[in-house]
């Protein structure tokens, strides 16, 4: 490793008056330094009225105070390293008063080497709550000294050059990158707080918005003319565009890894001031993003920009590089993601948005295990945070607020334009960076991700985003596509069976990936043609024994699942449409459904019925009422959704042959038509149904009266079902039908908020980004 340490110490400047400051071991228990009046610590609201460098006499008790609060490793600590003393008083210089030296000054070259270490190899807790301190001085001075400026115009111009060899780790340019990064999300932070009113943050949110603009006081004319990159913007935008340039263009090595990372951090610190705002919050949605505004006028400005970085960051997720070894990784170091996650503080700040539902680690799962089935090895994926903050970033720039709507959004449009690169002779060489992904890897560990909230909201975000990846999975001969839905139904089904309740995100997402998926036909006849004849069991079912269940009758089981858990606990009305389209979508190619599948759809249609009654029995009693009326058009859509299921099933004469199970089951529960032969939304579905088991009445009749020795058995009527073999002429259907194709569809003002809050959500916990508990008003609106 090429590192080099600075000659001298930088000598510390003037930095007006100064006081003994202690950062506070309870704080640092929550997460990061928060210092009160009372112990004579940096106040959150007034940084200039205190000065909090730490001293040689409070680094051995800073330090037992936070590894005693976690996992005791001592070999990362930034405050025992002695090279952490240079760095201290160059931190000083730069959060002082004084004016910070001039951009062409050794001095920004000395800040980022003194450190010998690239800064992603420390625990992200001691560098929070080391740095903060510092960040509060520098909040105090920036308005005068320019030091923040100054400093991210240097981290622009060493990103231009650093990466160049692939064989030296760029030390002094990822510390600048993440000291930036650092002091980006405690101004965010600081600029967001409530403490003094709405008044007072408006100001500050104005200060921060003037603090990214060009400032022609506080440039160096020498240092501006000696890059290329940098533009007349601000240095705010350049270190954005840099930042991506070094996704884009830069090849990640062991050397590089560690660049790669800190750049994607600063671009998710960019995107973080979603966190700290009430999504409702009208002022601070149209001001209160500068970071993130600029990035949208880099997507806005050239679509290759946006399509560089989407791909960059989905090719990363596919890779799954291996940590180099210049990242901190807390599972290495002996805290495991629980303890990880209480110690941030998160899940009681989240409250009931979270909670245990989330799941900060990922393993492959053998669904199917049967002797038989053609699937029989899974990706086993290794740890890897590059990949894993690669999909943090590509989620916020899919769902932050200041970037535009759906439709709008240029990384959103960007990833709708990727393709596949087995494509590569159709795109043109200049855009084939900003078009081209592996598909096949990306799908491969898509398989393993999904076990996931994280991973789910990936898999949801391209699926939604391109149209081109739904159909590879239809057209690929690798068994990660069938996997990939096996999957899905597998979180989906343990969505259902959770001892918590505060799973209802993670049904919604997971019941629109299976319609997205169902709604290429393509797709479902190449599980339903792979499954028909080899199907497998299903372990992890718990209600009953599955065995020979295709993959189309387990989605028909396991959505009905999830409309049971709907309905039954008054949910969302979304979980069950995308749960009734996705089995409406498998109705047109189902071959051979299940005889537990058969009485799985058919009792959906009782739940529908027992709570339609009952509404309609309100409504009589208690007269007109705006809220049971909705209500009760809701289920009416539920049950006309259903009875489009069944009429796919039965009126078609093949599906008949093939699906002998349902007329078994529509038979057992012929009852449930007799409500609705005189209902005007449903008389003709059921006229059809009633006149195709009217057929196979007949013929069971038949059969009765040569056979009078014996009572019919359920064998022997199942039997005579399966081997009646009706033309299509005589199959009575009364109304002709044409099965729909149902769609999955955004809203595009609720869908965002949704996809925003939940994503924040997971990129809270599974980042190595550490925001402060007590800033994040995102979850408080979601609560």
């Amino acid at each position: 490793r090429s590192s080099r340490a600075p000659s001298h110490r930088v000598a510390m400047g003037a930095s007006g008056s100064t006081i003994s400051g202690k950062v506070v071991a309870d704080d640092i228990e929550r997460g990061g330094a928060h210092p009160t009046h009372a112990t004579g610590c940096v106040d959150f609201e007034q940084p200039e009225a205190v000065f909090a460098a730490l001293g040689e006499d409070d680094e051995d008790r800073v330090r037992r105070s936070f590894f005693t609060s976690s996992s005791k490793s001592t070999a990362n600590s930034l405050l025992q390293r002695k090279d952490f003393v240079v760095m201290r008083d160059a931190l000083r210089t730069l959060c002082g008063s004084s004016a910070a030296p001039e951009a062409s000054d050794v001095f920004w070259f000395e800040l980022g080497n003194a450190f010998s270490e690239p800064l992603t190899s420390v625990d992200e807790r001691a560098l929070d709550a080391t740095l903060r301190p510092f960040s509060q001085e520098l909040y105090a001075h920036y308005a005068h000294s320019g030091g923040l400026y100054k400093l991210v115009r240097h981290a622009s111009l060493q990103l231009a050059v650093a990466g160049s060899n692939a064989h030296t780790i760029p030390v002094g340019a990822i510390n600048v990158i993440v000291l930036v990064s650092v002091f980006f999300k405690h101004f965010i932070e600081f600029a967001a707080s409530m403490k003094h009113g709405k008044d007072a943050r408006a100001a500050r949110v104005d200060e921060f918005r003037a603090l990214c603009r060009f400032n022609a006081n506080w440039e160096s004319c020498s240092i501006r003319a000696s890059s290329s990159l940098l533009s007349s913007a601000s240095p705010f935008s350049d270190i954005l565009k840099a930042c991506v340039e070094v996704l884009s263009k830069r090849r990640v090595t062991t050397s590089t890894m560690a660049l790669h990372l800190s750049c994607v951090r600063l671009l998710l610190v960019a995107l973080s001031s979603q966190l700290v705002y009430d999504v409702n919050d009208e002022d601070m949605r149209r001001m209160g993003h500068p970071l993130a505004s600029l990035l949208r006028v880099l997507g806005d400005e050239d679509d290759v920009v946006s399509g560089n970085l989407v791909c960059a960051l989905l090719n990363q997720i596919a890779a799954r590089e291996a940590n180099s070894g210049d990242i901190y990784d807390r599972s290495v170091h002996g805290a495991s993601g629980g303890s990880r996650n209480g110690a941030r503080g998160l899940i009681s700040s989240l409250l009931s948005f979270n909670k245990s539902s989330i799941k900060a680690s990922s393993t492959a799962r053998d669904i199917y295990n049967d002797g038989a089935t053609p699937i029989k090895t899974v990706l086993r994926i290794e740890p890897s945070p590059l990949a894993d903050e690669c999909a943090n970033l590509l989620l916020a720039l899919c769902t932050h607020s200041a970037l535009g709507t759906i439709e709008s959004n240029p990384f959103r449009s960007a990833l709708g334009c990727v393709k596949d690169v087995s494509a590569r002779a159709s795109v043109v060489s200049s855009r084939r960076e900003a078009t081209l992904v592996d598909f096949e890897q990306l799908t491969k560990v898509l398989c393993s991700l999904v076990s996931t909230d994280k991973g789910l909201l990936v898999l949801y975000t391209v699926l939604v985003s391109t149209p081109r990846f739904i159909a590879h999975l239809a057209s690929t001969v690798e068994y990660a596509a069938d996997l990939l839905l096996q999957n899905v139904l597998r979180e989906l089904y343990d969505a259902t069976t959770a001892s918590h309740e505060d799973v209802e995100q993670k049904l919604q997402i997971a019941t629109a990936i299976v319609l997205l998926l169902t709604s290429d036909v393509a797709f479902m006849r190449r599980v339903q043609s792979m499954y028909n004849s080899n199907a497998g069991s299903v372990e992890y079912y718990k209600d009953r024994i599955l065995r020979q269940t295709s993959l189309a009758s387990l989605l028909i089981i396991v959505c009905s699942r999830a409309i049971d858990y709907r309905v039954s606990r008054q949910s969302s009305a979304a979980i069950s449409l995308n749960a009734l389209g996705a089995m409406a979508n498998v109705s047109r190619v189902l071959q051979g459904i299940s005889v537990y599948a058969a009485q799985r759809l058919v009792n959906v249609l009782a739940l529908f019925t027992r709570r339609y009654s009952r509404l309609l029995l309100k409504l009589r009693d208690d007269g007109d009422s705006t809220d049971l009326t909705a209500e009760a058009n809701v289920f009416e859509d539920f049950i006309r959704i259903v009875f489009e299921t069944l009429n796919a099933l039965v009126v078609d004469a093949e599906s008949l042959r093939l699906n002998p199970e349902i007329v078994y089951a529509l038979m057992h529960r012929e009852d449930l038509f007799s409500a609705y032969r005189t209902h005007e939304t449903f008389a003709e579905y059921v006229q059809n149904i009633e006149g195709v088991l009217r057929t196979y009445h007949e013929a069971i009749d038949d059969a009765q009266e040569n056979d009078c020795s014996s009572p019919i058995s359920v064998g022997s009527l199942k039997r005579i079902i399966a081997d009646i073999n009706r033309p299509a002429s005589e199959v009575v259907v009364k109304h002709e039908f044409h099965p729909m194709r149902f769609a999955y569809a955004e809203d595009n003002e609720r869908t965002l908020v949704f996809l925003a809050v939940y994503s924040w959500c997971c990129i809270s916990i599974t980042s190595g980004v550490l925001w402060h508990p007590r800033v994040l008003a995102l979850f408080h609106f979601a609560s």
